[in-house]
């Protein structure tokens, strides 16, 4: 009587290990196509909301078109903008700004400004406030709360005209600067267009 064999034969293993070694070619390629694909895509949407930003100088949601309109005669050779991008600032907080020179080669002190600190908590947010010894004059009708100032720095020798709004977690600084001995801007002009830019943004 034969002794019945257990086990695959040579043959057998070595069909299992073909057929496997095919199943897993089929599978590398199918992922690969799939990672092209989706990288593919990544990067066209990526390439075309950095272009579309470029192009329209937007920031926060409003135009730089819109920004040098309201900005009125004075932002008629309206440079930038300059981006930062979004910034880590620590503990969880980031912060982004977008400075629009008034001409090239303009610095900060003759410019229009956004800037945005988006806190991780009310607490953040609060210590971030600190050492804020001045308030301006409260403005309704923006954002949690608003207010505006305008002050002259010594050391740039540049009136700084400054709308500030609270929404949510977020701190906007809306400004204006230009040197003392070419203003364009009185206290209220500046603040009426600072609010309409404003009203404009996304905040």
């Amino acid at each position: 009587m034969n002794k019945k064999q257990s086990g695959f034969t040579i043959v057998e293993i070595i069909i299992v290990i073909v057929f496997i070694g095919i199943l897993g070619l089929l599978g590398w390629f199918v992922v690969g196509r799939m990672n092209t694909k989706n990288t593919s895509t990544t990067d066209t949407k990526q390439v075309a909301k950095d272009t579309n930003a470029k192009g329209s100088g937007s920031c926060f949601g409003v135009t730089k078109e819109t920004i040098k309109s309201l900005l009125g005669t004075p932002a008629a050779n309206l440079q930038g903008p300059s981006d930062t991008g979004v910034v880590d600032i620590g503990k969880g907080d980031v912060a982004q700004t977008c400075v629009y020179p008034f001409a090239a080669g303009a610095t900060a002190t003759n410019s229009f400004t956004i800037d945005r600190g988006t806190y991780a908590n009310q607490a953040n947010l609060d210590a971030s406030q600190k050492y804020n010894t001045t308030a301006g004059s409260s403005v309704e009708g923006l954002g949690d709360s608003a207010s505006y100032e305008a002050t002259d720095a010594a050391i740039s020798n540049s009136r700084d005209f400054v709308l500030t709004v609270r929404q949510d977690l977020k701190i906007y600084k809306f400004g204006i600067s230009q040197p003392q001995d070419a203003l364009t801007y009185n206290d209220a002009s500046a603040q009426r267009i600072l609010i309409q830019i404003a009203q404009a943004a996304t905040l």
